[in-house]
């Protein structure tokens, strides 16, 4: 069996007597003859989509002709529109017989599917249009998105209300994203000394945007140097996004803690003598927590004298709660505080001498 035809042998139904022919695929075969010869039971179609091959094929005696230049047998294109050929046979005998097709030829519709470009790792989307239904190649669907990892072409087929059907071909580019990547060159960032610099490691990219996460201005340099604010501990996010050539991002993203200095200054001695200067021992402290803060004094036997939890308030040589002064010496204080934006707390001990 042939698989680029249909064959007929022995075709005996209606008024057909023992027809025997062969009908090619992906042709419109129109088959025709006089009156009563039983063509009607071989072929009723005879519409065609536009560039599809007609041939017509009349059964009768070795004299049959086609008008319009048409020859029995033999394929041929015909425009879009419908016209009427004329089959002609002459017997031997003079007699003649004719017979009339009609074919009808549909356009095609104008399909088109626009080119996209798009950065690695971002979705497609392709539309065809002109048609009413369309079919993608490689299992794309149509207004559905999907994740192309290299440039190619898709064929779209788009059919329309009449059933014929055309292609468009769209272009996908898909240009390759860069490699964003970095380090911080100092993990170490304390409020004194809050400034980094950055060793850049991308690769594919000519230009960068760094977002330090403090709220300060954005960065394009390609290795910048940041100072993070002295005034306050705490954790930054880091971002740097690296653009290829083609403007493709990709983003690479650290954190680095800023640590809570502290600075406190004990004074040895003081002299509660009413004359204005140096009455009060205080301590005078920096990065600490306010309000968590206990300031303690002990007389040589280890008796608390004095107890305060205010950073502003401090010992004036009294017993406390009682209103005279404590006598010439040395005395032990204690001091027991949190960290300023930290859970951390420490704990100082040392010596002070009242002297009147």
């Amino acid at each position: 069996m042939d698989a680029h035809q249909i064959s007929i042998r022995g075709a005996r139904a209606n008024n057909l007597q023992n027809i025997s022919l062969d009908i090619p695929h992906n042709r419109l075969i129109v088959v025709t003859g006089v009156s009563g010869s039983g063509k009607s039971s071989l072929a009723f179609d005879i519409i065609a989509c536009e560039g599809t091959q007609v041939t017509l094929s009349a059964m009768g005696s070795q004299n049959i002709s086609w008008n319009n230049g048409v020859a029995n047998n033999v394929p041929f294109l015909q425009g879009i529109g419908t016209m009427v050929y004329t089959v002609t046979d002459v017997l031997s005998t003079g007699c003649s017989a004719s017979d009339d097709v009609q074919i009808e030829v549909l356009p095609n519709p104008i399909v088109s599917a626009e080119d996209i470009v798009l950065c690695e790792g971002d979705p497609a989307v392709l539309n065809g249009s002109g048609a009413v239904s369309y079919s993608w190649s490689d299992g794309v669907q149509d207004g559905v998105a999907f994740y192309p990892t290299q440039s190619g072409q898709y064929t779209v087929t788009g059919t329309g209300a009449n059933g014929c059907s055309n292609i468009a071909i769209a272009n996908v580019t898909v240009w390759e994203a860069p490699i964003a990547a970095f380090t911080i060159l100092d993990l170490s960032l304390t409020t004194s000394t809050p400034m980094t610099g950055f060793d850049n490691l991308s690769s594919g990219a000519v230009s960068y945007n760094w977002d330090f996460g403090d709220g300060s201005p954005n960065s394009n340099e390609f290795e910048p140097e940041h100072w993070f604010p002295d005034d306050q501990a705490g954790e930054y996010e880091i971002t740097l996004t690296a653009y290829s050539a083609q403007g493709c991002p990709a983003e690479a993203i650290k954190y680095v803690h800023v640590f809570q200095d502290f600075t406190i200054y004990v004074p040895n001695a003081f002299t509660p003598d009413g004359n204005g200067k140096n009455e009060i021992f205080k301590p005078v402290m920096d990065g600490f927590n306010e309000d968590d803060y206990t300031l303690y004094i002990f007389n040589r036997w280890g008796d608390l004298i004095f107890e305060s939890h205010n950073m502003e308030v401090g010992w004036d040589g009294k017993f406390a709660r009682q209103d005279f002064q404590v006598q010439d010496g040395v005395y032990t204080w204690k001091i027991v505080t949190g960290l300023k934006d930290s859970s951390d707390s420490k704990m100082f001990v040392g010596h002070v001498s009242l002297l009147k």
